[in-house]
């Protein structure tokens, strides 16, 4: 009756929202929460009416403790849902996104399944909406622990939440009529669904944005350790942004040689040369690279692709030194020549066979006409003698020879021997 009075006499809303203010204060008091409930949602319905905002969310929230305290938790979920969407109005996408998660949890409370999964997904769409992206993955993990199988399969607004995210988040691609067809299908208030509409050109842009990693020259299934790499990383985006974030990914056996300059202004497109060099063999894989980038229209986590190949050993070199090169001796003397052998490459040289080919005039004299070397590492050398004969008068001639286990030349040096 007094509200009736209170209109037709044309009373200030704020002058009504304290009279109710008053009374709930005084039912509290006389132990009736249920009222004072009432009369605080009357209250928040004043100040929303004057346009004063934040003092109708503080009794919409007055008006739902009063009721929490009649373990009416619909009721709660009822209000705060009322304030998510007053905040949604007013641009307050976080302080929506807490109100809608606490409705969620009110309604799953009461048992009121449908309900607690629509609102939470509105959570996660406000916290895309206010570009805190983290806030958002970590409501959608809650939402699918807490929304059943079969219920989420037939909700349309939580369809919307997780495709906005993997498209805003996890980098994914879709079609923008999806966006527009899942929207328009779901259930959501109309202030909730201009509010979504407007991730609509974020989500377009998104989808439409690629971030590659390629060879910078020929690709290749096998490359050397040791071996400096050259990959291309670029990006392009249909309006003009700039990357706030990134981060690489290599496998173990990788190393970058450079790390790129990636500040820069906004631009549709961009790209960098990044070098990278394989330590160890074995598999060797890099990306997938993840990098976020922000314009004025657009907020989009990307990850680009992953390319993988081989990575066989280092190759050896193998240089043989002689000492003397050339010497002289009588028929059936011996003469004694030092051989260094040095690996001077960037890996290891296995099971090398060191052959020693002379000519008719001369012989080994001490040991065989070859000799097996198990291992030279990177840098090491090996130091022997080689004894021979010369059996025939004139300028004889000798070579020693390194191959590897399937007989290739891997180096050699000639020698001579004056025979008289």
């Amino acid at each position: 009756m007094f509200d009736f009075l209170d209109k037709i006499l044309n009373r200030d809303p704020m002058d009504r929202a304290k009279k109710h203010v008053d009374r709930a204060i005084e039912e509290w008091e006389h132990n009736y929460p249920d009222y004072a409930s009432t009369e605080y949602e009357k209250a928040a319905n004043l100040f929303l009416e004057a346009d004063e905002i934040d003092f109708a969310i503080k009794y919409f929230r007055e008006a739902a403790y009063c009721s929490l305290e009649m373990d009416n938790h619909k009721r709660v979920g009822q209000l705060k849902q009322t304030a998510a969407r007053v905040l949604l109005r007013d641009m307050r996408y976080d302080e929506a996104a807490v109100l809608y998660s606490e409705t969620s949890d009110h309604f799953n409370r009461a048992g009121e399944a449908k309900d607690s999964g629509r609102t939470i997904s509105m959570a996660i769409l406000c916290r895309l909406l206010s570009r805190n992206f983290d806030a958002a993955v970590n409501l959608l993990r809650k939402a699918e622990k807490r929304i059943p199988p079969k219920l989420a399969s037939n909700l349309s607004s939580f369809g919307l939440a997780r495709l906005c995210v993997s498209v805003l988040f996890e980098g994914e691609s879709a079609e923008h009529d999806d966006f527009s067809r899942i929207l328009k299908k779901s259930s959501l208030a109309k202030e909730e669904k201009n509010a979504v509409q407007s991730l609509s050109s974020s989500f377009k842009f998104a989808s439409a944005t690629d971030l590659i990693l390629e060879w910078a020259g020929p690709a290749q299934r096998e490359v050397r350790a040791k071996q400096e790499l050259e990959f291309e990383l670029h990006y392009t985006c249909p309006v003009p942004v700039r990357v706030t974030d990134y981060s690489f990914s290599l496998s173990n056996s990788l190393r970058l040689s450079n790390e790129p300059e990636i500040e820069r202004a906004p631009s549709q497109q961009e790209s960098w040369l990044l070098r990278v060099k394989p330590t160890l063999s074995g598999d060797g894989s890099l990306g997938p690279v993840r990098m976020t980038l922000e314009g004025e229209d657009v907020l989009v986590h990307k990850r680009s692709n992953q390319i993988s190949f081989r990575i066989a050993p280092a190759p050896p070199d193998l240089q043989i030194d002689v000492r003397p090169r050339k010497i002289s001796c009588g028929l059936d003397e011996e003469v004694v020549f030092d051989i260094t052998l040095n690996n001077q490459g960037s890996g290891p040289a296995n099971d090398i066979d060191l052959v020693f080919e002379t000519s008719p005039g001369v012989e080994v004299s001490v040991g065989g006409d070859s000799k097996s070397i198990n291992f030279v590492g990177v840098g090491e050398q090996m130091r022997f003698q080689l004894y021979l004969r010369g059996v025939v008068e004139g300028t004889q001639k000798a070579s020693v020879i390194a191959r590897d286990s399937d007989g290739e030349e891997l180096a050699s040096e000639e020698l001579q021997v004056f025979v008289e």
